[in-house]
């Protein structure tokens, strides 16, 4: 009787370390599975191409044939502030026209370009804060020289952007 008992302890003991041997290889290859995949790379729209869009979106719409200059005055300098920040990293959002116009990017702008600048955020303000309309003629004038800005001011080379 008693060598079946060791026999039998024998089989347990052994069928215990095929089995921890099993779950030691297992958990091993899972470990070299887990490989971390390269993130892809990131897409990064050039800021002219971003602004271009978005003045465009507001001209298909017609938004600059309105009633409520405040409102299309506000979404057009809103494009021109995000892609000033997005082009030179300067922080336009939070900025007064007056901050802008004295930034360090400005003397990277060519005068004609800055001049189309200044006279956008100067009617721009007469109308936020002076509570002045515009018609319809100045807001597509408007539209047009903010077109003009972001084209003559967009970089040829993406890798040189904030250079420019």
């Amino acid at each position: 009787m008693v060598p079946y008992i060791a026999l039998f302890i024998g089989v347990v003991l052994f069928s215990f370390l095929i089995w921890g041997i099993y779950k030691l290889a297992k958990r091993i290859r899972r470990k070299k599975e887990v490989e971390v995949e390269p993130e892809p790379p990131k897409i990064i729209i050039p800021a002219d191409v971003i602004a271009l869009e978005k003045l465009q979106k507001l001209k298909t719409e017609e938004k600059w044939f309105t009633t409520d200059s405040k409102g299309y005055i506000t979404e057009l300098t809103d494009i021109l502030r995000e892609y000033i920040f997005n082009r030179w990293e300067f922080d336009a959002q939070e900025s007064t026209s007056e901050e802008i116009l004295s930034g360090d990017f400005i003397l990277k702008i060519d005068h004609a370009h800055l001049e189309k600048l200044k006279e956008i955020l100067s009617t721009a303000d007469f109308v936020k804060f002076a509570k002045a309309n515009t018609s319809t003629d100045e807001n597509k004038l408007m539209l047009d020289r903010a077109f003009l800005f972001v084209e003559m001011t967009a970089v040829s080379d993406p890798s040189n952007d904030n250079n420019n």
